[in-house]
């Protein structure tokens, strides 16, 4: 099982370095990249997220995985995700500067993609 907790690290990590490298192409010129960038953004926060969220479950429950329904209720919502992520790392003893970084310009970065990502028209650009 903990190879498969391992391969959805890899695929949220290579999204999230995905995302950063269109990102870094885009321009008025070409706005797919916009919309490519926070597709893999949103979707390898998300992913990166409730895998810290599952491994936290287990580590916490003799190895047993939370149900699909307690990550299904956070449907896409980023910023849900990563305050529970940021309490958990609270719980585990990090230290703020360690943590979800708390600036206007993360939080602004996450209520970005957080609409991105709820927005049932991503699928259809």
């Amino acid at each position: 099982i903990w190879s498969a907790l391992s391969r959805e690290a890899a695929i949220s990590a290579e999204l999230f370095g995905n995302g950063a490298t269109i990102l870094g192409k885009a321009n008025y010129a070409h706005h797919a990249h916009y919309g490519q960038a926070f597709f893999a953004l949103s979707t390898g926060i998300e992913r990166g997220a409730k895998l810290a969220l599952v491994v936290d479950h287990a580590l916490n429950n003799g190895g047993d995985f939370p149900s699909p329904k307690a990550l299904r209720r956070f449907g896409h919502n980023l910023q849900d995700l990563l305050i529970e992520v940021d309490h958990m790392a609270e719980r585990r003893g990090l230290p703020t500067n360690k943590r979800l970084p708390n600036s206007p310009i993360h939080k602004s970065i996450i209520s970005v993609l957080t609409e991105f990502a709820s927005n049932i028209t991503r699928y259809y650009n």
